[in-house]
C-alpha cells in the first residue's frame, strides 16, 4: 500500500483501489462501542444510574460538547414583564367593567379577571397603566366566539324588544315572550343581547293585530292570514256560489234547522257569519245566542266543529265558565271568533253582563297575562253563546245586540250523518261553505245592523222582566181588573201591591215604583186637580171641593171638557175596581 496519507476516499480509490477503501471502512466500524440494550422491565430502566441524578453521563461535566443545562429551566418573568404581557393581551371594554381577552376571544367579568391577575392591587396597576388598551362593546361582542355570544347573535335575528313592556316578540314562533322566560331559556346570552346596539326594538304599541292589513310604517302585524282557502276553478277563480252551495248543502240545511221557521233570522245569521270573513277583522256590534232545553239539536255541531275550523286554532277559542271569570284574558289575544259554551249559572248571568256587553260592542279589550304586563288590543272578537238554560242571559227589553234562537227539536239522524261526513279530513264541504259565505250579498248589512226579533228572544225578555214592568205591561194590555186610565198615584200603588200578592212578586217601595213606571214614557206622573168630597164639622156634612193630588196620567182630556171633571171621572173609574180598604177620600 502506498505510504502517502490520503484524506479523501475518492483519492484513495484512485490510488489503491476499491478493496482498500472497503478495508478501512470495515476497520472503523469494528472499533465503535455500542451501549447495551436497556432492560425490558420498566423498574430496571435506571439500573446503574445515580438515583439522585447528580451527574448525567450524556452531558460533559467540563461544559464542552453535549447538551447545555441552561436550556432546560425557564426563568420566572419579572412583575414588569408579566404586566407587559397582560397589557398586550387584555382590553377594557368602554363603558363597562368587563375585560376583553384578545387571545381567548372572550369577555371576562371584572371579578373573574381580578382573581386571575392575583388580586385587586395587580388589577388596579393594570387598569391605571398608561399603555392599557380599550375596546368598544360592539367590537368585543362582534369578535367574541363563545357559545353565549353565538346565542346572542341568534337572538338579534329572532327577537324584537318591546319598549315600555317586559316582553319581546318572537319572530320565529310569532308570539309574545316574557323577559323573565327569556332570561331562563337564554341564560348567559340575554344580557349580551339586551346590551347590544344591534338588537331590534319597537314601541310596544307598534305591535298590532290588524286583520285588515292596513298598518303604518314601523308597525309589526301579528295577523298571519286565514289557514282555510276557498275552492278555486281551473282559471284560479272562486267557484260560483251555486256550485259551492251544492258542495255544502248539508251545512246550509243545519243552519236552517237551527233557525226553525224564523226566515228573517236565517237570512240575518248567514250575513252575520259572512261579514267578518269578507271583511277580515270586522267587529260586529251584535252577537248570537242559542238556548234550548233539547239536547242534541246541533248547536255545538255547527258553531264549534264547523265554524272553529273555518277560523282555525289561531283565531278561534272555546270558553267555559272558568275562562270567562278568570282575571287573565290571554285567551282573547289575536282572536276573531269566540264560542261560549254553558258559561252561565243563576249567580253569574247578571254579574257578567257588563263584561259580555263590552266584548260585543267595545273597541278595545284588555289582555292580561300571567307574569307579564297587560296591554290593550283592538277588539276583533265576534261572540256566540250556547246554552241549555231557559234564561242563559239577562236580555233587556230594548236589546239591540242579540239574535236569539231556540231549536226545539233533536237533530235527525240522516242530517247528522251528512254533517259527520262533512267533518271528515278528506271532505271539502267546510271549504265550500267558506266559499259560499264569501259570495253572500251584504249590500244591506253593516256591523251595526240589528238582529230581528224572534219568539225565543221575546220569551227570554219576558222571563227576565221585573215585577213592576210586568204589572205595567199587563195594565196597558187590559189584562188587569183595573182599567188603563188616569188615576191617583196612591191608587195605582195599591193596585200594584194587590197584583204582587196575587202573583208572588216582591213589591218595591212606592217612590221607586212610581219613578220606574214613569221612566217607560208610557205614562207620566205629576199633579192634577180633581173634585173630592170633604167632611166638615161634627155633622159629617159632605161638600164638593177641588183639590190637587199626585197622579199618573195615561192620556190627555178631550177638547171642550174641563180637566178637573175629566180627571175626577177617570180616578173614580179606576178606584171602583180596587179591592180592599184604602185611605183615599171618595171622588165625586
Amino acid at each position: 500500500m502506498n505510504s502517502k496519507v490520503y484524506t479523501d476516499f475518492n483519492d484513495l480509490h484512485v490510488a489503491c483501489g476499491l478493496e482498500e477503501v472497503g478495508n478501512q471502512i470495515r476497520l472503523a466500524i469494528s472499533s465503535i462501542e455500542f451501549s447495551p440494550e436497556p432492560p425490558k422491565s420498566a423498574t430496571h430502566n435506571f439500573e446503574g444510574q445515580d438515583p439522585d441524578f447528580e451527574q448525567n453521563v450524556v452531558v460533559e461535566p467540563s461544559g464542552g460538547a453535549g447538551i447545555s443545562t441552561g436550556n432546560t429551566v425557564q426563568p420566572e418573568p419579572s412583575p414588569e414583564e408579566q404586566m407587559e404581557k397582560w397589557i398586550a393581551r387584555f382590553c377594557l371594554i368602554e363603558g363597562e367593567t368587563n375585560v376583553w381577552d384578545d387571545y381567548g376571544k372572550k369577555i371576562w367579568k371584572k371579578a373573574a379577571f381580578q382573581t386571575m391577575l392575583g388580586g385587586k392591587k395587580v388589577f388596579d396597576t393594570w387598569n391605571s397603566h398608561s399603555k392599557r388598551k380599550t375596546i368598544s362593546a360592539d367590537d368585543a361582542n362582534g369578535r367574541a366566539t363563545g357559545e353565549s355570544h353565538q346565542k346572542a347573535k341568534e337572538m338579534i335575528e329572532r327577537f324584537i324588544m318591546l319598549e315600555g313592556k317586559k316582553a319581546c316578540w318572537d319572530t320565529y314562533r310569532r308570539e309574545l315572550v316574557g323577559t323573565d322566560v327569556m332570561k331562563e331559556n337564554w341564560a348567559g346570552a340575554y344580557d349580551m343581547w339586551a346590551k347590544s346596539r344591534e338588537k331590534r326594538m319597537i314601541w310596544h304599541e307598534d305591535l298590532v293585530f290588524v286583520p285588515s292589513m292596513y298598518i303604518t310604517e314601523g308597525q309589526i302585524n301579528t295577523y298571519d292570514g286565514m289557514e282555510i282557502s276557498p275552492i278555486l276553478d281551473a282559471k284560479n277563480q272562486i267557484i260560483p256560489q251555486g256550485d259551492a252551495l251544492e258542495l255544502c248543502s248539508p251545512i246550509i240545511n243545519l243552519v236552517k234547522f237551527l233557525c226553525g221557521k224564523e226566515t228573517a233570522a236565517y237570512e240575518w245569521l248567514m250575513k252575520w257569519l259572512a261579514y267578518p270573513l269578507q271583511h277580515p277583522g270586522a267587529k260586529l256590534n251584535t252577537s248570537v245566542l242559542l238556548c234550548s232545553a233539547v239536547q242534541g239539536s246541533g248547536k255545538s255541531l255547527f258553531f264549534e266543529k264547523i265554524m272553529t275550523r273555518i277560523y282555525g286554532e289561531c283565531y278561534s277559542v272555546t270558553l267555559g265558565q272558568n275562562g270567562l271569570e278568570s282575571i287573565y284574558t290571554d285567551w282573547a289575544e289575536r282572536k276573531l271568533y269566540c264560542l261560549f259554551e254553558e258559561i252561565f249559572n243563576n249567580k253569574s248571568k247578571f254579574g257578567m253582563m257588563g263584561l259580555i256587553k263590552h266584548m260585543i260592542t267595545g273597541e278595545k279589550i284588555r289582555i292580561e297575562k300571567k307574569f307579564m304586563s297587560g296591554y290593550s288590543q283592538n277588539n276583533h272578537i265576534n261572540c256566540v253563546f250556547l246554552s241549555n238554560e231557559v234564561q242563559p242571559l239577562a236580555i233587556e227589553e230594548r236589546d239591540r245586540r242579540f239574535l236569539v234562537l231556540e231549536p226545539n227539536q233533536k237533530l235527525g239522524n240522516d242530517l247528522k250523518a251528512l254533517i259527520e261526513n262533512c267533518l271528515e279530513p278528506n271532505s271539502s264541504a267546510i271549504n265550500a261553505f267558506y266559499t259560499y259565505l264569501l259570495s253572500v250579498d251584504l249590500t244591506d248589512f253593516t256591523p251595526y245592523t240589528e238582529p230581528p226579533m224572534t219568539k225565543a228572544k221575546q220569551k227570554i225578555i219576558q222571563f227576565g222582566l221585573p215585577g213592576w214592568k210586568l204589572f205595567l205591561d199587563d195594565w196597558r194590555a187590559g189584562l188587569l181588573d183595573n182599567p188603563f186610565v188616569c188615576c191617583l198615584s196612591d191608587d195605582l200603588y195599591v193596585a200594584y201591591r194587590q197584583w204582587c200578592h196575587k202573583n208572588g212578586e216582591k213589591a218595591i217601595p212606592a217612590n221607586k215604583f212610581l219613578s220606574l213606571i214613569a221612566s217607560e214614557r208610557v205614562v207620566a206622573k205629576g199633579h192634577g186637580r180633581i173634585y173630592e168630597d170633604v167632611i166638615t164639622g161634627a155633622g159629617y156634612q159632605e161638600k164638593r171641593k177641588e183639590v190637587q193630588r199626585r197622579m199618573i196620567f195615561t192620556g190627555l182630556p178631550p177638547e171642550n171638557v174641563k180637566q178637573a171633571e175629566w180627571l175626577s171621572s177617570q180616578v173614580k173609574q179606576f178606584r171602583d175596581k180596587l179591592k180592599g180598604d184604602h185611605d183615599v177620600p171618595p171622588v165625586l
